[in-house]
Formats: structure tokens, sequence, C-alpha cells
């Protein structure tokens, strides 16, 4: 996770196991070339705006824009079912976009239980950030 440059922040399960580098390179590149806006966020019913299996920096920043409390956010993260790494980049970003401590320190502690089965070593997962990209 965390490919493209930080804009990938969280995947579900099945994007993890499988590996889904060409869903996750879309994922990116549709937030860099169309990012989801505050009326999306404010119209969806998880962090995944665009119901693509991952959750994007500007998805993130666009339900703080639509005006979402903490809590509102935190339950459309969790209801995703994604597992969120940050790096210290992608925390910095979320802050300049104005995304409270509270829920960026909440995510990385969301859907602990598929952070753990994923982790398991028969599965093969890593489930950590990259290494920073310098973009």
């Amino acid at each position: 996770m965390g490919a493209g440059g930080g804009y990938l922040l969280g995947a579900n399960s099945d994007k993890l196991l499988q590996r889904d580098t060409t869903g996750a390179e879309r994922a990116v590149q549709t937030a860099q070339t169309a990012p989801a806006t505050p009326q999306q966020a404010a119209n969806a019913t998880t962090a995944d705006i665009n119901n693509d299996g991952f959750v994007t920096l500007d998805e993130v920043s666009a339900m703080k824009q639509a005006g979402l409390s903490d809590q509102v956010m935190i339950d459309r993260l969790r209801a995703t079912g994604q597992v969120f790494e940050l790096t210290p980049e992608q925390q910095d970003q979320l802050r300049r976009n104005g995304v409270s401590e509270n829920v960026i320190r909440q995510m990385s502690d969301l859907n602990r239980d598929v952070r753990d089965r994923l982790a398991s070593p028969q599965n093969g997962v890593i489930l950590k950030p990259p290494p920073p990209t310098g973009r």
C-alpha cells in the first residue's frame, strides 16, 4: 500500500491478498486526475467514495472538506473494512488538508482484526508503510 507518491492509504483484504497492483495504480491515477469532491464525499456511505476497493488521500480529504465530523469520518473509514498504514508523509498531508489528529491516529487501529488476519504468515502480506518516495 502507499504506492503512487503517497496517494494510496488503504486497501481491502481481497486487494491486499491478491496484490492488486493494477487496481492500486488505477486508484492512484484517479486520485490524481479526478480527485473526490466534497459533494461526492457527502453522498457516499463509506470512505471508499468511488467504490474501487481502495481509500486514497483525496477521499479522506474530501470527507473533511464536506464538513463530516471526526466520528462520521472514522465510521466511514471503518465501514470500508480496509486496512490503513500511513507514512509520516501521508499523515502530514492529511494534517495540511485539515484532517484531525484524532482521525489520523485512529486510522491505524481501524479494522485491526482484518490486519491481524492478513499479517499471518500463511498470507505472506507485509503490512507496513513503504519508504518515502520523495514526492
